[in-house]
Formats: structure tokens, C-alpha cells, sequence
């Protein structure tokens, strides 16, 4: 295998494994760096590589133009977004659907179609011994001796993540390379390989079952199914081994109802879906904007979402893929989505017809299959998106590779690093701040937030963390001039963070709870400044309580009385629905 050839390897398997306890986001943003890096050195070797050969025989089914069309829907709904720096990096708490990650994923299929039958075998055979990694990891975790655990925190519910991350988001992950586990099992080179292929598809399977994912075990048994259909050992009137599949799969969602409850996980996730389709219908033309459903949700959400979520509960993605590209890319975004599914599918099926590629095909095709299936219950995460894209390449990795190609993507790439590493750091200096303020040191907490502020001042959470802090010091210290002081700091600190995340009720709420209490405080009177924003908020987010609270106050301070019956009616509203959930 090339460098270049690793580095796309990289690529494609490296972020399940990127995570790095020392920043905010350990999951999210060390992975994203990593894929960016990978990406960026399978695009430079690319660039100086000699230009491929034209590939004999007719032309094969191109995923080129699909994967620009749904690139170019995502950068005109960018322009027209409710929240342009989420729609390029992409929200926080996943950055999955941001033209960042998009783009990277985009260059990492591209370079994947063009690799070569040799790269896909060997990328297959890795992607087998991948998944086993992660579930002796997560197996580890399980036991209870996982130092990066230990780090971060918990199990969640005792579900394992493994470097994933998060339950779901490794079920789907384990999904997604079963067939390539299975490919290894059935129909590896030799006795030893498919010796070692069981010991994957067994390790994995044990790891799966313990994420207790649903949908992950749907998309598994899927999968397979799949892979062993295209490869013809599985015949669709042998109705038998479907019903055993069947039977299976039911006493493991039994047993999945028993271990914990789902009605509510179920109710919230339909919950997300009638939102999403609130927020297309109010931007049906472009959408909202690549990864801004966190940000909408506010406004749009239903009376069953916060009966689900509670009143400060948010999501930040629909929870379907469909309905995702609907919300936040519009009718284009969907169309060009549809587009490249269509694609996948002819080059899976060119593939399929020539008997040496249809192992790999079939095994690159299942992951998709299954990426397809979990994508209609959860959000595919970032390192399973890289996953995702160089399977899409290797459906049918002999196609050519466009001169223009290899610079562009050197370049696109060469930005994300840079992009990457400046928001790492930012999360770094975020990270130091929570450290500090954990350990009781304000003054160096309040600096740590202060410097994340200043290199991202779009993520509202680090312009949150310093207000709260500003605001807290305020209350706890002893001579007036110092309240002041701090209040002031706290003010200034949540009109930039307003100016950057003007639709953001945290903002908001920060902007008009500070000027409130600095004008109590004996400062500058801003309280119909403070009401303003308090307005603002009440309409970004109807259920958000802590603001609604603080816009009573100012209210009945500056009797308003319009501002507060239409407040103490949002209150009751809330207070009817938490007595229904009761």
C-alpha cells in the first residue's frame, strides 16, 4: 500500500479511534482534526501521483457530479442560512452536516473511487480488523478498565461507546463493518483469513448487542442479509432463514424493552421528525441551513417535543437523513441527496455483474445499507460519515480520476486542517477554563473562557460558560464597585455573543439577564435593552424557561403589561404540559 494509500486509509478508519480527553468536545473535534489531516495527505499524494489511466470497457457510473450537486446545494443554503458559521463548521456538539465535514467526506469518496481494486481489498481487510478494535475496546470499557472513560466520565446508562463516543453512535459504526467482517469470514483468501473473519464478526457482534442500539441492530441484520443476497448465497424464497433472522431480531428488541425503557427515546424521535417538517415548511425553498436543526428547533418545535425533552431539551439533528436535507438544505438538497443514493446504487450494481469485485462491492455496498437504515432513526456520526464515504468510493474503486481533482482537493483540505486545528484550540482553552472553575480557580476559569471566546466567538457555549462565570463572580463579590465591575464584564461578554448568535435564545437570554442586573446593579439603565433581547429570545425559543423567568421580572419591573401576560401564558402553557407528563 502507497502512503497515499494509508493516508486515505486513514481516512476512512482513523476518526473511530481519534479522541482526546484535553479539550471540550473529546469526541468530536479531535476527530474531525484527524480526518481533515488524513484527507489532507491522501490529497497532496494524489496530486503528485500520475494521472490515472482511462479505464477500458464502457464508462462506469460516476458519483463525481452527485457528490458536487449535494455540495453546491449545501453552499447555496449556507448563503441563505439562519446561522452561517454552524452551516460551515458545523454545530458543536457533532459537526457531521457543516460544508466542513461535508466537503471532507466528499474528497475522501472521490479519491476512494479512483484507488484501485488492491486498495479496496486492503481497505476491506482493515475496516474488518477496525471494527474488532473498537469492540475489544468497548469490551474493556465494559469491564470497567477504561482509562479514556475514566477521563470524560461514565458509561452512558452502561451502554458501551467505545472511541465513538456514544452508544448509538458505535452500533452504527459495528453495522456498518459487519459485512466487511462477513466478507472476511465467507469468502477471504485463504482458511486462516476467514478463521480470523468469524473471531471479528463474533467480538463484534458480542460488542453490539451491549450498545443496546435498536436501530444499529436493525441495520446489522440488514446488512448481512444484503451481503449474503448479492453474493447469491442467500435466495429470497428461502423464507426460512429470513424468519430465523426475524425471530432473532425480536427477542433482541424484547430484550432491549426490558433492559431500558424506550417509549420515551421513541415518542422524542417522532417528536424531532414533526419539528423537522415545521422548520422545512418555514423554509421550504433552501432550508434553514446546513446543521442549523439545534438552532430551529427553538422556534419550531412542538408541544410533544418539550414533552419529551423537557423545556430545555434540544436536538441537533432530525433524526432521519431525509427529512434533515429537507429541514436544512430544502427541495435541492433532498433532490441532489436522492441523486447520489441513485448513483450508489447503479455503481453497486455495475459492480456487482464482475464476479472479482463482487465480494468487496457487496461488502462496501451492506455498510452503506446499514449507514442508510440507522440514518432513518439517528444522526450518522462524524467518524461513521468518513466511514461512509470511502465505502461509496469502493463500491466500484477502478473509475478515473479528473485532472482538476488532486488540487482541489489538496486545497479544500489544506483549509480544513487549518480550520480544524483553530477550532481544537479553541476548544482546548475552553477545556482549561471547565478545568479551573472545577477546581474553584475563577480568575484562570474566566481567562480559559475568555481566550476560547475570542478564537470562536460563533459557538455560543464558550460566550455561555464566561457570562455564567461573569455573573457568578458578580454575586459573590464582597464590595460594590467590584459587582460592577464584573457585571459590566458580563455584559459586554453577552452582546458579542449576541452579535455572533443573534437567533440563539442562550445568547439572547444571556444579553438581556445581564443588562438587567447591571442596571440593579446601579449601572447604566438598560433595562428596555435588556427587555428587547428578552423579546427576541421569547420568539427563537417559546419553552425556554430560565429566560421566561427573567423576562417576568423585567416585565413587572417596567410594567409591562403586554410583555408580561404574554409571558405568564408561555409559563402556564409549560406548567400544563409538564402536569400532562406527570
Amino acid at each position: 500500500m502507497t502512503i497515499t494509500s494509508g493516508a486515505l486509509a486513514l481516512a476512512a478508519l482513523g476518526p473511530l479511534f481519534a479522541a482526546w480527553p484535553g479539550v471540550a468536545s473529546p469526541y468530536v473535534l479531535p476527530k474531525l482534526f484527524f480526518l481533515a489531516l488524513a484527507a489532507a495527505a491522501a490529497s497532496l499524494g494524489t496530486a503528485f501521483a500520475k494521472p490515472s489511466a482511462p479505464s477500458k470497457g464502457p464508462a462506469k457510473p460516476d458519483i463525481l457530479r452527485p457528490l458536487a450537486a449535494c455540495l453546491g446545494a449545501a453552499a447555496l443554503a449556507t448563503l441563505f442560512s439562519q446561522d452561517r458559521a454552524a452551516s460551515v463548521l458545523g454545530e458543536y456538539s457533532a459537526r457531521t452536516q457543516g460544508l466542513l465535514t461535508l466537503g471532507l467526506c466528499a474528497v475522501v469518496a472521490a479519491l476512494a473511487q479512483s484507488a484501485g481494486a488492491a486498495f479496496a481489498r486492503a481497505a476491506l481487510l482493515a475496516g474488518a480488523a477496525a471494527g474488532a478494535l473498537m469492540s475489544a475496546h468497548g469490551l474493556i470499557q465494559y469491564a470497567g478498565y477504561d482509562p479514556v472513560v475514566d477521563a470524560i466520565g461514565s458509561l452512558p446508562y452502561g451502554r458501551i461507546g467505545s472511541l465513538v463516543g456514544s452508544p448509538v453512535g458505535l452500533g452504527c459504526a459495528l453495522a456498518m463493518l459487519a459485512p466487511l467482517q462477513l466478507r472476511l469470514a465467507l469468502d477471504g483468501e485463504d482458511a486462516p483469513r476467514r478463521l480470523l473473519g468469524w473471531a471479528f464478526l463474533g467480538l463484534s457482534s458480542l460488542a453490539l448487542v451491549l450498545t443496546w442500539s435498536r436501530g444499529a441492530w436493525l441495520a446489522a441484520a440488514l446488512a448481512s442479509g444484503c451481503y449474503l443476497l448479492w453474493t447469491g448465497r442467500l435466495r429470497l424464497p428461502k423464507m426460512p432463514v429470513l424468519a430465523a433472522a426475524a425471530l432473532v431480531a425480536g427477542a433482541l428488541a424484547v430484550a432491549a424493552v426490558r433492559a431500558r425503557p424506550t417509549a420515551t427515546s421513541d415518542m422524542g424521535r417522532v417528536a424531532v421528525w414533526l419539528s423537522s417538517l415545521k422548520v422545512f415548511a418555514a423554509h421550504p425553498v433552501l432550508g434553514a441551513g446546513p446543521d442549523t436543526v439545534a438552532l430551529m428547533l427553538g422556534r419550531h418545535k412542538t408541544e410533544g417535543f418539550v414533552r419529551a425533552y423537557g423545556e430545555l431539551g434540544g436536538q441537533g439533528h432530525a433524526h432521519n437523513d431525509l427529512l434533515q436535507a429537507l429541514a436544512t438544505t430544502g427541495l435541492p438538497g433532498l433532490a441532489a441527496y436522492i441523486w447520489l443514493l441513485l448513483a450508489a446504487w447503479r455503481r453497486l450494481k455495475n459492480a456487482l455483474r464482475d464476479e472479482t469485485l463482487r465480494a468487496g462491492a457487496a461488502a462496501a455496498g451492506a455498510g452503506l445499507v446499514a449507514a442508510f437504515v440507522v440514518a432513518k432513526f439517528n444522526p450518522v456520526p462524524l467518524d461513521a460519515l468518513a466511514l461512509a464515504a470511502a465505502l461509496l468510493g469502493l463500491l466500484d474503486p477502478g473509475g478515473t480520476r479528473p485532472r482538476a481533482l488532486p488540487k482541489a482537493a489538496s486545497a479544500l483540505t489544506a483549509a480544513a486542517v487549518f480550520a480544524s486545528a483553530w477550532l481544537l484550540l479553541a476548544d482546548r482553552r475552553a477545556y482549561q477554563g471547565m478545568r479551573a472553575q472545577h477546581e474553584g480557580r475563577l480568575d484562570d476559569a474566566r481567562a480559559g473562557y475568555a481566550a476560547a471566546a475570542r478564537l470562536q466567538p460563533a459557538e455560543a457555549r464558550y460566550g455561555f460558560w464566561l457570562v455564567g462565570l461573569l455573573r457568578e463572580q458578580a454575586r459573590l463579590a464582597p464590595q460594590p464597585a467590584e459587582r460592577l465591575a464584573l457585571g459590566a464584564d458580563a455584559a459586554a461578554a453577552a452582546r458579542a455573543m449576541e452579535r455572533w448568535n443573534p437567533r440563539d435564545v442562550r445568547a439572547l437570554h444571556a444579553l438581556g439577564g445581564s443588562l438587567a442586573a447591571l442596571s440593579l446593579q446601579g449601572g447604566p439603565d438598560a433595562m428596555a435593552e435588556a427587555a428587547a433581547a428578552l423579546d427576541r429570545g421569547a420568539r427563537a425559543d417559546w419553552s425556554y424557561r430560565p429566560l421566561l423567568e427573567t423576562r417576568l421580572t423585567v416585565a413587572t419591573l417596567r410594567k409591562d403589561a403586554r410583555a408580561k401576560a404574554d409571558t405568564q401564558a408561555r409559563i402556564a402553557r409549560l406548567d400544563a404540559l409538564k402536569r400532562q407528563n406527570n
